[in-house]
C-alpha cells in the first residue's frame, strides 16, 4: 500500500464509530496559568496511543464523492501514519534524506 515494509498501522488499536459528528469539551491551559474549557464539534480524531474516532455520517458523505476532498478516513488514519515517530509533527517517519 504505502511501500514501507512491515504492519501498517502497527499502533492501531482500536476505531471506534459514533453515529454523528460529536462534541468534545478539552481544557486549554493559558500561559496566565488560567484554564479556559473549549468546545468543539468534530467529524473524526485520532490519538497517538493507537485509537481512531470517526462520525458514521461523515464517513459515508466522504466516501460518496472521492474528489471532494473530504473524506474522514484518510484524514485520520494519515494522522495515524504521521504518529508512527512518536510525535505528530505533519511528517510520518520517513526513509532518510527522503523529506526533501
Amino acid at each position: 500500500m504505502i511501500n514501507k515494509g512491515g504492519a501498517v498501522y502497527p499502533k492501531l488499536a482500536s476505531v471506534l464509530v459514533y453515529p454523528a459528528g460529536f462534541r468534545v469539551d478539552r481544557e486549554q491551559h493559558q500561559a496566565d496559568g488560567n484554564v479556559a474549557s473549549d468546545e468543539r464539534a468534530l467529524l473524526g480524531e485520532s490519538w497517538s496511543n493507537g485509537k481512531v474516532i470517526l462520525s458514521w455520517d461523515d464517513v459515508e458523505r466522504g466516501i460518496g464523492d472521492f474528489s471532494d476532498g473530504h473524506n474522514v478516513i484518510l484524514h485520520e488514519f494519515a494522522h495515524q501514519l504521521d504518529s508512527e515517530s512518536g510525535t505528530a509533527n505533519g511528517t510520518p517517519p520517513l526513509r532518510r534524506n527522503s523529506y526533501k
